[in-house]
Protein backbone atom coordinates (compact mmCIF):
# COMPACT_ATOMS: atom_id res chain seq x y z
CA UNK A 1 0.00 0.00 0.00
CA UNK A 2 1.20 3.51 -0.93
CA UNK A 3 2.06 5.88 1.87
CA UNK A 4 -1.68 7.61 1.65
CA UNK A 5 -5.05 7.27 3.65
CA UNK A 6 -8.66 8.63 3.27
CA UNK A 7 -10.41 10.41 5.24
CA UNK A 8 -14.76 11.42 4.97
CA UNK A 9 -16.75 13.91 6.87
CA UNK A 10 -19.74 12.73 7.35
CA UNK A 11 -23.29 14.91 7.43
CA UNK A 12 -23.73 13.13 11.19
CA UNK A 13 -20.49 15.35 11.79
CA UNK A 14 -18.26 11.97 12.62
CA UNK A 15 -14.79 11.83 10.78
CA UNK A 16 -13.78 8.00 9.48
CA UNK A 17 -10.38 7.17 7.44
CA UNK A 18 -8.67 4.27 6.87
CA UNK A 19 -5.47 3.73 4.87
CA UNK A 20 -1.72 3.96 6.01
CA UNK A 21 -1.05 5.88 8.81
CA UNK A 22 2.69 5.50 10.20
CA UNK A 23 3.16 8.55 11.71
CA UNK A 24 -0.79 8.61 13.59
CA UNK A 25 -2.80 10.46 10.67
CA UNK A 26 -5.87 8.40 10.71
CA UNK A 27 -6.61 9.12 14.47
CA UNK A 28 -7.30 6.02 16.31
CA UNK A 29 -4.31 5.73 18.07
CA UNK A 30 -2.59 2.94 16.34
CA UNK A 31 0.03 3.53 13.53
CA UNK A 32 -0.72 0.30 11.57
CA UNK A 33 -2.18 0.34 8.31
CA UNK A 34 -6.26 -0.23 8.14
CA UNK A 35 -8.06 -1.70 5.26
CA UNK A 36 -11.14 -0.56 6.57
CA UNK A 37 -12.89 2.62 7.72
CA UNK A 38 -13.37 3.37 11.00
CA UNK A 39 -14.72 6.51 12.79
CA UNK A 40 -12.15 9.05 15.06
CA UNK A 41 -13.70 8.07 18.52
CA UNK A 42 -14.25 10.70 20.82
CA UNK A 43 -14.84 13.61 17.93
CA UNK A 44 -17.90 14.23 16.97
CA UNK A 45 -19.89 18.00 15.51
CA UNK A 46 -17.44 18.12 12.98
CA UNK A 47 -17.67 21.20 10.72
CA UNK A 48 -14.54 21.14 8.51
CA UNK A 49 -11.49 18.66 7.83
CA UNK A 50 -8.15 19.28 6.52
CA UNK A 51 -5.78 16.35 6.29
CA UNK A 52 -1.71 16.68 5.08
CA UNK A 53 0.70 14.22 3.98
CA UNK A 54 0.82 12.62 8.13
CA UNK A 55 -1.24 14.57 9.63
CA UNK A 56 -5.17 16.08 10.24
CA UNK A 57 -7.05 19.12 11.29
CA UNK A 58 -10.92 19.44 11.94
CA UNK A 59 -12.97 22.02 13.30
CA UNK A 60 -16.16 21.06 15.30
CA UNK A 61 -18.90 23.21 15.98
CA UNK A 62 -18.13 25.01 18.64
CA UNK A 63 -15.02 26.33 16.89
CA UNK A 64 -12.41 24.61 18.57
CA UNK A 65 -9.33 23.20 16.55
CA UNK A 66 -8.65 19.05 16.14
CA UNK A 67 -5.08 18.10 15.25
CA UNK A 68 -3.36 15.01 15.43
CA UNK A 69 -0.65 13.05 13.28
CA UNK A 70 2.86 14.54 12.95
CA UNK A 71 3.64 18.04 10.61
CA UNK A 72 7.33 18.64 10.09
CA UNK A 73 8.17 16.42 13.05
CA UNK A 74 6.24 18.14 15.79
CA UNK A 75 4.09 15.37 17.17
CA UNK A 76 0.25 15.90 17.81
CA UNK A 77 -1.62 13.75 19.80
CA UNK A 78 -5.43 14.98 19.98
CA UNK A 79 -4.31 18.60 20.43
CA UNK A 80 -7.15 20.99 21.06
CA UNK A 81 -8.43 24.81 21.51
CA UNK A 82 -10.66 27.13 20.37
CA UNK A 83 -10.47 29.55 17.68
Amino acid sequence: MSQSYIAVLKNDGTVWTWGYSEKGALGNGSTEISSLPGKVEDLSSVRALSAGENHMAVIKSDGSLWCWGIINMVKWVMARGIL
